[in-house]
């Protein structure tokens, strides 16, 4: 029996490893390992307001809720979504409207230094505790 590698079986063993991970994506989502849904965190501040401020608010409270129309292609999901409007928060300072974009997810003051006064945002806890399976933890845009 020959030790050598043939230039076909190298040949065939490569073709093998660039296809597999290409193969993973056909799968159904449920026989992926894991097999439950990828838990997302999304959100959204409007600095300067909306301009139809009515179409971003939710109707009612807890489960029983009405969505805006800004939400609308959400309403299939809507079992599996968590959703807040009107977190008002008094960022110290000067009142300007661009002020709570350093404080949103942190809920703390900025300091005269002009940096937030917190060691971590609701963001980063939230994928701290998820612990996500992917190449990027966290992403912001």
């Amino acid at each position: 029996m020959s030790s050598k590698l043939s230039r076909r079986m190298v040949l065939r063993a490569a073709g093998v490893a660039v296809t597999l991970p290409a193969l993973v994506s056909l799968l159904p989502r449920g026989a992926r390992a894991g097999g439950g849904a990828t838990k997302r965190f999304v959100s959204l501040f409007f600095p300067n307001g909306s301009t139809r401020r009515q179409d971003w608010m939710l109707g009612g409270s807890g489960t029983d809720y009405t969505m805006g129309t800004a939400h609308a292609s959400l309403e299939p999901l809507r079992a599996k979504l968590s959703m807040f409007t009107n977190l008002n928060g008094d960022y110290g300072g000067a009142p300007d409207h661009s002020r709570g974009t350093a404080s949103f997810l942190t809920g703390a003051p900025i300091s005269d230094m002009g940096t937030p006064q917190v060691e971590i945002s609701i963001d980063q806890a939230i994928a701290d505790a998820l612990q996500p399976a992917t190449a990027i933890r966290s992403l912001h845009l």
